[in-house]
């Protein structure tokens, strides 16, 4: 998995190209032709 921190972020995408995506993405659920998959929770036990 790569972790990019705010400002790699920054330099890999245009603000428009973000907003562009969202407005796909707003697109998209708004049509219903999407999957989305359960969401997967990772939890750590504690007591250990």
């Amino acid at each position: 998995m790569l972790i990019l921190n705010e400002n790699e972020m920054w330099q890999a995408v245009t603000l428009p190209e973000v907003i562009e995506a969202v407005e796909d993405a707003f697109a998209i659920h708004k049509s219903g032709r999407f999957h989305m998959p359960d969401r997967m929770v990772a939890q750590r036990d504690w007591r250990s």
